[in-house]
């Protein structure tokens, strides 16, 4: 599992401090369960599962931590997350940042704002603006708009129920929506076949991408 820095001194900021208990625990669980860029993949009845909270619970949270994210389909991006971890000047030639780029390219024509990734340095679409120094990623994301769990569930359904919808989905987020070597998915049914291949071998709904086993 990612480890992340903490910021302790959130208990005598202002605005965390006047948040309710459960917008609280919505945020931490946000900033622990994000990929590497700040964005969490909405899924209320996981967050639930884990929290014990209820979705309305959750939805009502979202609302309270609005300053403090920013929402498009299906995903909240957590402003202040790259500062945090001490990754506001991000170099695209330093291996550790790459995936973090990866992660807003693939994520950042979800936002009608540009996503500022420090004060005065927004990220510019299409650019490597915003990004510090080097060359910048020019090979785009391909626009995989990622499914719902539902969608998994319904595709895995049609072929068979070989694959895990759960399971899957909860790689593919872990993951941030990328395969094993660190590439951005592209065709989330045809990881989903992947891992069909895998289950063959392997024990009932266990599987992986890339050749990379589940366990």
């Amino acid at each position: 599992m990612p480890k992340r820095f903490t910021e302790t001194n959130k208990w005598e900021d202002k605005w965390f401090r006047r948040l309710s208990p459960t917008e609280k625990l919505v945020f931490i669980y946000m900033c622990e369960k994000c990929d590497s860029a700040g964005f969490y993949e909405v899924d209320n009845e996981l967050m639930a599962f884990h929290t014990g909270l209820s979705e309305q619970e959750i939805e009502g949270a979202y609302e309270g931590l609005a300053r403090g994210l920013l929402g498009a389909n299906g995903v909240y991006w957590i402003r202040n997350f790259l500062k945090h971890q001490k990754n506001e000047n991000l170099n695209p030639e330093n291996n550790a940042h790459k995936p973090i780029i990866a992660s807003i390219y693939a994520h950042a024509d979800d936002f009608k704002e540009p996503l500022k990734l420090a004060p005065k340095q927004p990220l510019i679409r299409g650019t490597g603006i915003g990004i510090g120094k080097g060359k910048g990623n020019k090979g785009g994301m391909g626009g995989m708009k990622k499914p719902t769990i539902e969608d998994v569930r319904e595709y895995c359904s049609q072929r068979g129920n070989y694959v895990n919808p759960q399971a899957f989905y909860d790689w593919c987020l872990q993951n941030g929506w990328r395969l094993s070597n660190g590439n951005t998915m592209r065709d989330w049914k045809a990881a989903v076949r992947t891992w069909e291949t895998k289950s063959f071998n392997q024990p009932q709904n266990q599987g992986g991408i890339e050749g990379v086993a589940i366990s």
